[in-house]
């Protein structure tokens, strides 16, 4: 299990922001409290104004708890994410991209999405260095498809085992290229933390987060 990264504690604005006003609300207490005791008895202090200065205190120091409060709930979602996401460390996912893991097994499958029908349809098969290894005929037509390559190359010839590419050339009838949504398998190797959250890092070379991974698979 392998977790790389480290995050920065949450809550620091918040705890800055409620430092500085309790700094100033004593400040402004002590400046009162010298006012009132050397103020002209027949020129007192306006109490309207000095009430109004400590109600607009009381509602700064509300906002700056209830962000605070929202910081430490923010901090436990992601927490709890964290810890879902460490589960996932050495697990089949299959998620959106186009990085191909070809395993020891020799065989890997992707899913390909059509939202409304082509005119063609295939996809290319390249090796890291991006050369074509395999093309394969996809169905044309609109719908969700799954598509097993047994690890071979055009010639009929098994290739290394490693990652590769899948590149797609989807065309409507007017020759035009048609968008088309991938999804394949990778392994979760380890996560990495930042600020931000965590990140799968997977076996075919991309990262994912937790939010886009549309299955878990066996083994």
């Amino acid at each position: 299990m392998e977790i790389l990264g480290t995050t920065s504690a949450t809550g620091g604005n918040a705890a800055t922001s409620q430092t500085r006003l309790a700094g100033d609300y004593d400040s402004f207490l002590q400046l009162l409290t010298t006012q009132l005791k050397n103020q002209d008895p027949l020129a007192p202090l306006d109490a309207t104004q000095f009430v109004s200065q400590l109600s607009q205190f009381a509602m700064v120091e509300q906002a700056v708890q209830t962000n605070k409060n929202l910081e430490s709930l923010l901090q436990s979602s992601r927490n709890a994410v964290m810890s879902a996401d460490i589960g996932l460390i050495g697990r089949q996912v299959e998620v959106p991209g186009r990085g191909l893991d070809l395993g020891s097994s020799g065989q890997a499958s992707f899913t390909y999405k059509l939202g409304k029908d082509a005119e063609t349809a295939a996809v290319s098969i390249r090796d890291a260095g991006g050369n074509l290894v395999r093309t394969i005929a996809l169905d044309p037509k609109a719908g969700e498809y799954s598509v097993a390559w047994d690890g071979k190359d055009d010639a009929g010839n098994p290739v290394p085992i490693g990652d590769y590419k899948l590149d797609y050339a989807v065309f409507d009838k007017d020759g035009k290229p048609q968008s088309v949504t991938s999804y394949v398998a990778a392994r979760v190797e380890r996560i990495e933390l930042d600020a931000s959250g965590s990140t799968l890092v997977l076996s075919n070379g991309e990262r994912a987060t937790s939010g886009n991974v549309r299955a878990i698979l066996n083994g």
